[in-house]
C-alpha cells in the first residue's frame, strides 16, 4: 500500500538540511545545498530519484563538485574531465575534443550520453558531443557526474559507454551572478556572464552567456589539410527558470543557443572544418500526487550545419530531435522505492546534400521501470529495465545513387531491451561494496542510418568523371554493451580522504564503422556504414584521495584497460581499431594547497603509449595510416589570488610540461596558457 510519497520523504530531508523540520513539502525543488549539508558531502540524485551519497549510488559514479571545477587547470569541461580515471580525452585541436569512458575513444566518439540539466546535449547526427558549442558556463555549474559502464535503464536512450550529467546551479535556490574574462596563448580571448533574479518569492531565473576566439594550433600538419584549418571561435546564451506554482507543482522552463566555428577530426577520418550552430527549447511541470511524484518533460534539439568532407567541399547537415518524457517516481512502505517512465523520441536529419532530397528519421517509443529495495540497513538492491522500439522513416524524393528506397526505411523496425542491476553492501560506516551489471543499447546514428553523399573522384588513378558515393544503411544493427563490475569504497578518516577501487569485464557486439576503401564499378564506387565485429574489454581501477582541513589536498588514481577486437574486416582499412587505440596505462596524480588568499593545484597524467589510424591525402585521395603515439606525460597546474571574497585572478596552464602533446591522429596539441579575472556579485 502506497504510505507515503517520496516527494514528502524528500521534503523532510530538506527540512532536516535545513534545520526545519517538518516545514511544509516543496517536493520538487532539488535544493543541492540542503542536501549537501543534510549529508556532509555531495549528493546525487540522477541514478535513483531519490538523494544519495556517491557511495551509496547502485552504479559506478564520480562527482566533480563546482570546487573542483574552479581549482582545476581547466578552461574547459573536456580538460576538467580529463582528472577522472577511467576517461580518456583526445584534444584534436584548440575548440575539438572527444571523451570516452573506459577506452574506445574515437573521433566524434559516440558511446558517451552527455545531459545538461536532463536535456541530452550530444547530437543525433553523427551521435557525437561538441563540448565547445555546449550552452553553459563553468562557472554555473554546480556539479559533473560522470557514471561509467551501461547504464540506459537508468538514465536513457543511448547511455552506453557512460553518462556525463552536467547539473547547474538552480536558480531558484542559488544567486549565482558572476563576469570572467580570460586570455592566454594562441590569441585566446574569452568571456563568460550570469545573472540570476527573483520575480517574486516563487520564481527564480537566470541568464547566462560566454564567448571566446583564438587562433589554431600551428603544428605541423599534412600540407593537403591546411586548407581545412580555422581558428574556433564559439558565442552562447542560455536562460532557465524555476518557478513552485504551490506547494506541490513546479514549473521550469529553458531556451539556448550556441553557435560555433572550429577545425577538428572526422571520424573517417580526417581533417576537417566545422560550422554549426544549436539551438533548444525546454519545459518542465512536476507534480506531488497521492500516486507519488509525477515528472513531464518535453524539448526540442535543433542542428543546422556544415562540414568541410575534403573532396565533397562544404556539406550541409539539419537535424532536429523532440522528446516527451513523463515518469512517476514513488514510494511503496518505507523501503521501496519505483519509477516508471513513458518516452517518445521524434528524430530526423536531411539527407544531404540537398534538403530536397527527403529526410530520414527514427521515432522510438519507450518504456522503463526502476525499483529500488532497501533491504536491510546494510544492503540496497536497485533494478531497472528499458524497451526501446525504433521505427525508421524516410520521406521525400531519393538520390539518384541511392542504394535504398523509401520502403526500405518504412518497414524497418529496432528493437531492443537495457537493464541494469546494481547490490550495495555497507558493513561499516567507512566500507561499502558495490556489484552490478548492466546492458545498452548503442543506436546506429542518423548519418549510419541514411545519410547520402557523393563526391567526384580525382584522376589519375581512378578513372576521369569517377564519383564516390557514401550510403546510410536501414539494416544497420545496435551495438550491444554489456558491463559487469565489482567496486569498493573506503572513507580514510585518519588522511580525512578515502579510496576506491573497481575490476570489470566489458563485451562489445556489433560494433559499427564506415569503410573507407570504396568497391563498385566506375563510373560510381559505392561504401555503406556497417556492422564490422565485436570487442571485449577488461580493466580496473585504483584511487585514493585526501582534502585535509589544513589546505592540503592530493589524489591519485590508475587505471589499467585491455581490450581485443574480434572484427569481422580487415582492421589495417577501418577506423574500428580499439585493441591498439585503448591505452592500457593511465596514471593521474594532483597536489594542491591553500594558505591565506592563495591556491596552488598540480596535476599530472601520464598515458602508455598506443595506436591511431590517421589519414592523409595523397594524389588527392584520402590514404589510411597507422600512427603511434608515444607514452606521455602531461602537466598542468594553476595558481591563483583572492583579491576580496568576491574577486580572484589566476594563471593557469595546460600541457606546460611540453610545447606539444601528441594525443590523437590529429596534429599536436600545444602548449595553452590563460590569466584569468573572476568576480561574484
Amino acid at each position: 500500500m502506497l504510505k507515503t510519497t517520496f516527494s514528502s520523504a524528500l521534503a523532510l530531508a530538506v527540512g532536516l538540511a535545513a534545520g526545519v523540520a517538518g516545514a511544509p513539502a516543496v517536493a520538487q525543488t532539488m535544493d543541492y545545498g540542503a542536501l549537501e549539508e543534510l549529508f556532509g558531502e555531495p549528493v546525487t540524485t540522477s541514478a535513483t530519484g531519490k538523494p544519495q551519497r556517491v557511495t551509496d549510488a547502485p552504479v559506478n559514479m564520480v562527482i566533480i563538485t563546482a570546487e573542483d571545477i574552479r581549482r582545476s587547470a581547466a578552461n574547459d569541461i573536456p580538460e576538467v574531465l580529463r582528472r577522472v580515471g577511467g576517461l580518456s580525452v583526445m584534444r584534436n585541436s584548440m575548440g575539438q575534443a572527444d571523451v570516452s569512458v573506459r577506452g574506445y575513444n574515437q573521433p566524434y566518439a559516440p558511446r558517451l550520453l552527455v545531459l545538461l540539466d536532463g536535456r541530452q546535449v550530444y547530437l543525433d547526427h553523427f551521435a557525437m558531443t561538441a563540448w565547445q558549442n555546449l550552452p553553459v558556463q563553468l562557472s554555473e555549474i554546480r556539479q559533473i557526474e560522470i557514471i561509467k559502464g551501461p547504464n540506459a535503464a537508468l538514465f536513457g536512450f543511448n547511455a552506453v559507454g557512460g553518462v556525463i550529467n552536467i547539473v547547474t546551479y538552480n536558480p531558484l535556490h542559488d544567486d549565482v551572478n558572476f563576469a570572467e574574462a580570460t586570455v592566454g596563448t594562441q590569441d585566446h580571448i574569452q568571456g563568460s556572464v550570469a545573472k540570476t533574479v527573483r520575480m517574486g518569492e516563487n520564481t527564480g531565473v537566470r541568464v547566462s552567456a560566454g564567448a571566446f576566439k583564438s587562433s589554431e594550433f600551428s603544428t605541423d600538419v599534412n600540407p593537403a589539410f591546411a586548407a581545412f584549418r580555422r581558428n574556433p571561435e564559439t558565442k552562447s546564451v542560455r536562460a532557465q527558470s524555476v518557478s513552485q506554482l504551490s506547494d506541490t507543482e513546479q514549473l521550469s522552463l529553458e531556451g539556448t543557443f550556441s553557435r560555433t566555428d572550429e577545425s577538428g577530426y572526422l571520424p573517417f577520418p580526417g581533417y576537417s572544418t566545422s560550422r554549426f550552430k544549436t539551438w533548444s527549447v525546454k519545459g518542465g511541470y512536476s507534480v506531488d500526487t497521492s500516486l507519488g511524484l509525477i515528472d513531464a518533460t518535453v524539448y526540442h534539439n535543433a542542428f543546422e550545419g556544415f562540414v568541410n568532407c575534403r573532396m565533397a567541399g562544404w556539406v550541409p547537415l539539419d537535424n532536429s530531435v523532440t522528446v516527451l518524457k513523463v515518469q512517476d517516481l514513488f514510494k511503496v512502505g518505507t523501503d521501496h522505492t519505483a519509477r516508471l517512465a513513458a518516452e517518445f523520441r521524434d528524430n530526423s536529419i536531411s539527407n544531404t546534400p540537398s534538403v530536397s532530397e527527403g529526410r530520414t528519421g527514427y521515432k522510438v517509443y519507450s518504456g522503463s521501470a526502476m525499483w529500488d529495495w532497501q533491504a536491510t540497513s546494510d544492503i540496497a538492491w536497485n533494478n531497472a529495465v528499458r524497451l526501446d522500439v525504433m521505427d525508421l522513416y524516410r520521406t521525400g524524393p531519393s538520390h539518384a545513387n541511392a542504394m535504398y528506397t523509401n520502403a526500405d526505411y518504412d518497414n524497418r523496425r529496432i528493437w531492443g531491451v537495457s537493464y541494469n542491476s546494481g547490490a550495495v553492501y555497507k558493513p561499516t560506516e567507512q566500507d561499502t561494496f558495490r556489484v552490478s551489471t548492466g546492458r545498452g543499447l548503442q543506436a546506429p546514428s542518423l548519418i549510419e542510418l541514411g545519410f547520402h553523399m557523393d563526391a567526384p573522384l580525382p584522376s589519375p588513378p581512378m578513372p576521369a568523371g569517377s564519383t564516390l558515393f557514401t550510403s546510410g544503411n536501414p539494416n544497420m544493427k545496435p551495438t550491444v554493451v554489456t558491463n559487469y563490475e565489482i567496486g569498493y569504497d573506503r572513507g580514510l578518516p585518519e588522511i580525512e580522504g578515502k579510496a576506491r577501487a573497481a575490476v570489470f569485464y566489458q563485451t562489445n557486439r556489433d560494433l559499427k564503422s564506415l569503410p573507407p576503401d570504396p568497391a563498385g564499378v566506375p563510373p560510381v564506387l559505392t561504401r555503406e556504414f556497417e556492422n564490422v565485429g565485436d570487442s571485449n574489454l577488461w580493466g580496473f581501477g585504483l584511487g585514493v584521495s585526501s582534502d585535509r582541513a589544513d589546505g592540503i589536498r592530493w589524489a591519485a588514481n590508475y587505471v589499467h584497460l585491455q581490450a581485443t577486437d574480434s572484427l569481422s574486416v580487415d582492421a589495417n582499412r577501418y577506423p574500428v581499431r580499439f585493441e591498439e587505440s585503448t591505452p592500457e596505462h593511465t596514471i593521474n596524480a594532483s597536489v594542491g594547497y591553500t594558505t591565506g588568499p592563495w591556491e596552488m593545484d598540480l596535476y599530472t597524467q601520464l598515458t602508455s603509449g598506443y595506436g591511431v589510424l590517421e589519414t592523409n591525402l595523397v594524389g588527392g585521395m584520402p590514404v589510411r595510416s597507422h600512427k603511434d603515439i608515444s607514452a606521455s606525460a602531461m602537466v598542468s597546474g594553476r595558481v591563483g589570488y583572492n583579491i576580496t571574497d568576491r574577486t580572484s585572478i589566476a594563471l593557469i596552464g595546460v600541457g606546460i610540461d611540453e610545447a606539444e602533446h601528441a594525443v590523437s591522429a590529429a596534429p599536436e596539441a600545444e602548449r595553452r596558457v590563460f590569466l584569468r579575472l573572476s568576480t561574484r556579485y
